[in-house]
């Protein structure tokens, strides 16, 4: 089919299905209408050309009927802004956001509860069959673990606009907005935006310090302490002594900055400089103290994390299942999270984490808990799992929870290679799981157990935690 469609030009469908990101997917079928740039309308009739042609879109939902105006295309599939929804979905709800409509954080916030979940266990199982090779006989529909929806975010990142004024980024665009309310996190973070806000309404002078900041991460912890960490533009001592002290109302227990040189580049730099004494927030987690810096990852959804790492446990030390070694890898340990909440179940516990400041947290978890069966080795977990440091330990079950990209090749070759038997793996991204899982499966790995938790409800993100075991006949080294 030659191209049909130019940048401009309009259309009417019904949307289908969502892509793995939460955008609205649809094909024109036959009584679509197409729009010229002038205007004119023209139907499409069974077997003209543009019909089977596939369009993607944000803001809507499967059933919603749509009239978009097309971007970029190709011969067979453009992407549209919606102009208008001309029929609703019956799944649509009218959602609790002054922002929906123009915020891309949220793809689901418009979607009733129950279709939301299914979605999210659809989507894991399609993915798993497409990708991972898994038989969809055996998988089912997996369970789904899930909580309030609303107020459950205990992390956020967030922007500056030119009126100083905390914002997020607008979808399927780099344009700033600024925030009124959001409805998914803590009430705690939602206090600190609008004391912000309130700030860069009436003082010139914060407007002016708070421009040079390029990312604010924002947040809370289970006892209600509040941390916020500001990435900027190379700042001298004095524009860094302004910026805090124009900050101090807002009351932030750690209050924390670190500049980056590179243009647009929002991790952060070399060095952490600190307007607080304290340097951590403290988070209570099943019975034991962790402590949160600025560059430390910790799970968002205090409501679902405990009830996550609880199954995580047990399948890694369960006293039934057999699998109960006294040796155990926790690999991607963050701030040590999982070490700390095994510890009382196996002898000996090594997290393996590349982030040297979050290994630090970790072993402050352990003196303040008294846990002296955990240990730490800072560095990447490709190098490190091949390496001889660990053919002592020679563990057979490891736990791992990687970022988004999922394993890196050399990991899961070293995985492949090494002595674990036993691997529970926690993912938030369900393609790269399937993806590793499928490569897994040339050592000898198969799916023995899945389970969904909804850690980030109103997103198309959703947490897997899966049990990868070795077939017993296998070699390994």
């Amino acid at each position: 089919m030659a191209k049909f469609f130019k940048r401009g030009m309009e259309v009417t469908f019904t949307v289908d299905d969502f892509t793995l990101e939460g955008r609205g997917v649809g094909h024109l079928r036959p009584g679509d209408q197409v729009f010229s740039e002038g205007g004119s309308a023209y139907t499409l009739g069974k077997g003209d050309a543009p019909v089977g042609f596939t369009i993607f879109t944000s803001h809507v939902l499967p059933g919603d009927r749509v009239r978009v105006r097309l971007g970029k295309t190709k011969k067979r599939y453009g992407e549209g802004d919606l102009l208008t929804i001309l029929e609703k979905s019956p799944d649509r709800v009218d959602p609790p956001c002054p922002h929906a409509h123009i915020c891309g954080g949220c793809p689901f916030i418009a979607l009733t509860r129950d279709r939301e979940l299914a979605f999210k266990q659809s989507m894991v199982r399609d993915v798993l069959e497409r990708i991972g090779r898994v038989d969809g006989q055996d998988l089912g529909l997996p369970e789904m673990v899930s909580r309030s929806e609303w107020a459950y975010r205990k992390k956020v990142n967030l922007r500056v606009n030119p009126d100083g004024l905390l914002s997020y980024t607008q979808s399927a665009s780099m344009d700033l907005f600024p925030i009124e309310k959001c409805p998914i996190v803590r009430p705690e973070i939602q206090d600190k935006i609008d004391l912000w806000q309130e700030e860069a309404g009436k003082n010139p002078r914060f407007r002016a310090i708070v421009r040079k900041v390029r990312m604010i991460v924002i947040r809370v912890s289970s006892l209600g302490e509040t941390l916020c960490f500001l990435i900027t533009d190379p700042i001298d001592d004095e524009d860094r002594e302004e910026l805090f002290g124009q900050l101090s109302p807002l009351a932030f227990d750690v209050l924390a900055q670190s500049a980056n040189a590179q243009e647009g580049d929002v991790t952060m730099g070399e060095e952490v400089f600190f307007a607080t004494p304290k340097t951590s927030i403290r988070e209570d987690l099943m019975g034991y103290h962790f402590f949160i810096s600025p560059p430390s990852f910790f799970q968002i959804n205090g409501d679902i994390a405990p009830l996550l790492y609880d199954q995580a446990i047990r399948l890694l030390a369960g006293p039934e299942d057999g699998r109960a070694g006294d040796r155990v890898l926790d690999l991607y340990c963050g701030t040590g999270t999982t070490s700390l909440l095994l510890s009382g179940k196996v002898n000996q516990v090594l997290g393996i984490e590349i982030l040297e400041e979050a290994v630090e947290d970790g072993r402050e978890a352990c003196r303040a808990n008294g846990v002296d069966n955990v240990s730490f080795l800072p560095g990447r977990v490709e190098d490190l799992l091949a390496s001889p440091v660990l053919e002592d330990m020679a563990p057979k079950k490891a736990l791992v929870d990687p970022p988004r990209k999922g394993l890196d090749p050399r990991a899961l070759e070293a995985i492949g290679n090494s002595t674990i038997q036993d691997l529970v793996y926690i993912s938030c991204n369900p393609a790269t799981l399937a993806r590793d899982i499928e490569a897994l499966s040339n050592f000898s790995f198969s799916l023995e157990f899945i389970r969904l938790y909804d850690m980030f409800p109103k997103t198309s993100q959703v947490e897997a935690l899966t049990l990868l075991v070795r077939d017993s006949h296998s070699e390994s080294k």
